[in-house]
C-alpha cells in the first residue's frame, strides 16, 4: 500500500509539473501578446467608434494603466505568497524552506493551479512519513493563508493602480478566468477599466447635452 501511494503521488507531483509549465507557458504568451499588441487592438477597436481624439486617448491611457497594473498586482501578490509559504515551511523545519517559497512563488502566478503545485506535494510527503501534525498543519497553512490571500491581495494592488473599485475588479478576474481561462486574469480587468472609462465618456457627453 505504500509503494502505491507513493507511486500515486509521484505520477501527480509529475501531472502538477506538467500542468504548471503548460499553464505557465500559455500565460507567458499570453501576456507578451497582451503588451506587444494590446494597443493595436485596442485602437482598431476606437477606430469604429465615434470618439473624439482626447477620448481616444483616456482609453488608450487607461489600457495601458491597467495593463501595467496587473503585471506588477500579479508579481507583488505572487512574491507575498511565496514569502507566506516560506515562513510556514520554516515552522514545520521543512528542507530548503527557501528554495521551496521561491517555487511556490512562481506557481502563484499559475491561474487555477497556484500554489497547490507546491504545497499539496509536500502536505503528503509529510503525511507518508507519518508526520502528521505537519501534514495538517501545511494543509491550513497552505489553503487559508497562501492560497486565499491572492483573491485578496491581487484586486487591491491592481486596482489601487488602475484606479477602479476593488470591487469590480475581483469580478473581472472572476468573470476572465471562468470566461477566458489563464488569459482572462488580463481580459477580465482590462474589460472592466474600458468598460468604466467608456461610461465616463458617455457621462460627460449627457451631461454636456443637458448643460
Amino acid at each position: 500500500e505504500i509503494r502505491s501511494s507513493i507511486t500515486k503521488v509521484g505520477i501527480g507531483i509529475i501531472k502538477n509539473i506538467f500542468f504548471f509549465f503548460v499553464n505557465f507557458f500559455i500565460m507567458l504568451i499570453s501576456l507578451f501578446f497582451m503588451l506587444k499588441d494590446g494597443e493595436k487592438i485596442i485602437k482598431w477597436f476606437v477606430d469604429i467608434i465615434p470618439f473624439k481624439n482626447r477620448y481616444i486617448e483616456s482609453v488608450l491611457k487607461q489600457f495601458s494603466l491597467t495593463t501595467n497594473a496587473i503585471v506588477r498586482g500579479i508579481i507583488l501578490t505572487a512574491f507575498i505568497q511565496g514569502i507566506a509559504a516560506m515562513i510556514g515551511f520554516y515552522i514545520i523545519a521543512s528542507p530548503s524552506p527557501v528554495i521551496l517559497g521561491l517555487f511556490t512563488m512562481f506557481s502563484a502566478m499559475i491561474p487555477f493551479l497556484g500554489t497547490g503545485i507546491v504545497t499539496v506535494p509536500m502536505v503528503v510527503y509529510y503525511y507518508l512519513k507519518g508526520d502528521f501534525l505537519s501534514a495538517v498543519f501545511l494543509l491550513i497553512w497552505g489553503m487559508f493563508i497562501v492560497g486565499l490571500i491572492d483573491n485578496f491581495l491581487r484586486p487591491v494592488f491592481i486596482g489601487r493602480e488602475a484606479n477602479i473599485p476593488i470591487v469590480l475588479v475581483f469580478l473581472g478576474i472572476v468573470g476572465g478566468l471562468r470566461t477566458y481561462g489563464p488569459v482572462g486574469l488580463f481580459i477580465g480587468p482590462i474589460f472592466v477599466s474600458l468598460l468604466i472609462t467608456v461610461l465616463e465618456i458617455y457621462k460627460e457627453n449627457i451631461q454636456k447635452k443637458i448643460l
